[in-house]
């Protein structure tokens, strides 16, 4: 399977077309893009898509929808229905916007691997950021428009209103990169920390429930093999990351049970042999 997009972007389509479309907008996105994949699948965190796929879901939502600047609102309805809390919690433990931004490089790794993204600070709660696609792969609008929704949602994290985004240069039109200035309220005032202590509260209930989910399929019987995957899979949605390596070793009685994802073929046995090494 190519890594090219975390399964957090297709489910952001998923949930905007079942939640906030009109009935039937999903298996019309569905059918333009011609994904063969499940809404369900689509809808794991723990999946990824190839360029190929998410560009076409984005354009064929972008179809249906009515223009690529609908594809903006997707990642904001996203954050208010706290879609992903682990990766939620993760981010909001970083303390500030700015702190967000200052570190929204690393951060997108665990969305794509084909993007970099770099960001500068220019003034107060005001940052700079670029975008650019690996060579070799088209940049195209869609991806745009759900960018710069995906870049206004930082200070949601924190009781503030969505940061205002504003594209400066595009690749699409010849630019080296897409640049992006981004603004935000600095201070919300009392309103934004009722705000924030009630996302917070959102979010922790949303683990809960993850967390109880979670627990309930580990345990729910079948192979050992199976119950690798199903642990693999919800770690997945709570650390994001391109690959996984998870060694089970059934000391005083021996054996060893190893199962991996998105670990390129013959590497898994030079990694076990890595965590053996001490220190």
């Amino acid at each position: 399977m190519t890594r090219h997009f975390a399964g957090s972007m297709t489910k952001y389509l998923v949930d905007h077309l079942r939640q906030r479309c009109p009935s039937g907008s999903l298996e019309e996105v569905l059918g333009r893009a011609g994904e063969h994949r499940s809404a369900e699948e689509l809808a794991d965190e723990s999946s990824w898509s190839s360029y190929q796929q998410l560009r076409a879901l984005l354009e064929a939502t972008a179809d249906v929808l009515g223009g690529p600047h609908q594809l903006s609102t997707i990642a904001v309805g996203a954050m208010e229905s706290i879609s992903s809390p682990e990766f939620t919690a993760a981010l909001q433990d970083l303390g500030s916007p700015s702190v967000l931004y200052a570190s929204i490089g690393d951060a997108s790794g665990a969305l794509t691997t084909i993007l970099d993204l770099d960001a500068e600070e220019v003034g107060p709660a005001e940052w700079l950021l670029r975008n650019r696609f690996h060579p070799g792969f088209e940049p195209f609008p869609e991806y745009c428009a759900f960018g710069i929704g995906l870049i206004s949602v930082p200070p949601m994290l924190f009781g503030l209103p969505p940061a205002e985004v504003v594209e400066e240069e595009c690749q699409t039109r010849g630019a080296p990169a897409c640049a992006f200035r981004v603004r935000w309220a600095a201070d919300g005032g009392a309103d934004a920390r009722a705000d924030y202590l009630a996302v917070r509260a959102e979010v922790t209930e949303a683990r809960l429930r993850a967390l109880q989910s979670t627990a309930a399929d580990i345990v729910s019987g079948g192979e050992l093999s199976d119950v690798l995957a199903r642990i693999v899979r919800w770690t997945g949605r709570a650390v994001r990351a391109t690959g996984f390596l998870l060694v089970v070793d059934a000391a005083p009685l021996g054996g060893r049970w190893i199962h991996a994802e998105g670990i390129p073929p013959g590497q898994e046995a030079d990694l076990v042999r890595a965590l053996e090494r001490p220190g």
